[in-house]
């Protein structure tokens, strides 16, 4: 007989088990205003440390998450073909680039994915988020800080009058 500790016999949908249907009571409403992520990346997922569950999986159920949330992906591949080698601190390290990845997640929640990246892509992207930005203002309560105004004029007053007087009133 094996003992575990109670809660460790359920799977972790991230580390094997992706399909898992979310319970009830966690389902995000419909009603969930539109989001949007500008992703600029190199592509390679470094999601998952179980090599038993592969990028694609990893990648699916991000974008699923994503796509429940009503959140688009916008995505900026960035690097060069073939990947890259770099040298940080003395030690040369080689950088992958893959595009495809973000392509995958940008269709899957109906965002788009700009390869290459240019400077008028980005800026159509800004453009278009600028339609689904909002800014809303908001009545601040002011009181505190006008509180903190009276101490420091009052330190200050106190302070003059110790000079000029040589007495604290």
């Amino acid at each position: 007989m094996v003992l575990q500790p109670p809660g460790l016999g359920q799977p972790d949908p991230l580390q094997g088990i992706p399909d898992l249907p979310l319970p009830q009571q966690v389902q995000p409403p419909a009603d969930l205003p539109p989001g949007s992520v500008v992703i600029l990346s190199d592509g390679v997922s470094n999601v998952s440390s179980n090599p038993a569950l592969p990028t694609r999986t990893t990648l699916e159920v991000a974008a699923r998450f994503a796509k429940n949330a009503n959140v688009r992906l916008y995505t900026f591949p960035m690097g060069q073909p073939g990947g890259a080698v770099t040298q940080i601190e003395g030690r040369n390290y080689y950088i992958p680039f893959e595009p495809r990845n973000l392509e995958q997640i940008a269709q899957a929640t109906g965002g788009k994915n700009t390869y290459p990246p240019t400077e008028e892509a980005l800026r159509a992207i800004v453009r278009e988020l600028g339609v689904v930005i909002r800014w809303e203002g908001t009545r601040t309560e002011i009181s505190s800080l006008l509180s903190a105004l009276a101490a420091v004029l009052m330190i200050l007053a106190a302070g003059l009058s110790l000079r000029w007087q040589r007495r604290v009133p």
